[in-house]
């Protein structure tokens, strides 16, 4: 109980640290440096909440090769959770609103994360392009396709905001999957448990153009994999 309630005391401590600590390294050239404090919040968020990550399939990345990696959501915890899992220059996708938060937005617009607006086609199509062409410049991004947190605990239905994205992008997808985090952290509250989770990387889906029913196909596989540990 005493290392629950401390951890989520440095949770939410550590995510103005390091908020604050990424967006002094981006003023270096390149990714690299603030993609290291980002890493770095993920992995010393969980290490003082006791989770230890098995992650598999590595071996499914390329860390020059920006790809969009779509992710099950549940909890609070997984931005952590993916930004210690996987290796690569990883940002988010985020509300554009968000970043008028002070520190926490700016370090957000800083470090490379993405706004999209949401609703109208006009405005929401624009900020997709936008961010397609971050993507080819070398980002590699993680979107939540269901489009928020699980009530349920069962994956919902994904949107199809993220698949035109990689098609405007021209970038594969790599489904990743988050195992079961009850055990271990709540949907909104950072209170956690020590324990462990399984990150499963599933191999690349590769960029297509082709017609419909093979997109259609593709958001099923993605579907199927990111509800699904067992590696194809």
């Amino acid at each position: 109980m005493i290392r629950s309630a401390f951890s989520m005391i440095f949770f939410c401590v550590s995510i103005l640290f390091f908020a604050l600590l990424s967006m002094l390294l981006s003023v270096l050239p390149g990714l690299g440096p603030s993609s290291w404090g980002l890493r770095s919040f993920g992995k010393v968020a969980l290490w003082v909440a006791g989770i230890r990550l098995e992650v598999i399939g590595l071996e499914n990345l390329n860390p020059k090769k920006p790809a969009i990696y779509m992710a099950n959501h549940s909890t609070i915890l997984d931005i952590a959770i993916l930004l210690a899992a996987l290796p690569v220059d990883l940002r988010f996708m985020f509300k554009q609103s968000l970043a008028y938060i002070p520190i926490v937005g700016w370090s957000m617009l800083s470090t490379g994360m993405i706004p999209v607006k949401r609703g109208a086609k006009g405005p929401a199509l624009k900020s997709l392009r936008k961010a397609a062409k971050r993507i080819k410049n070398g980002v590699h991004v993680i979107i939540f396709p269901e489009g928020t947190r699980t009530k349920t605990g069962e994956l919902g239905e994904l949107k199809k905001g993220g698949f035109l994205l990689a098609s405007l992008a021209e970038v594969d997808i790599i489904p990743v999957h988050i195992s079961d985090t009850d055990h271990v952290c709540g949907r909104n509250i950072p209170f956690t448990k020590p324990g462990t989770l399984q990150i499963t990387i599933h191999p690349v889906i590769p960029h297509s153009k082709e017609s419909k029913a093979a997109r259609r196909q593709m958001i099923q596989t993605v579907q199927a994999q990111i509800g699904n540990p067992v590696r194809s």
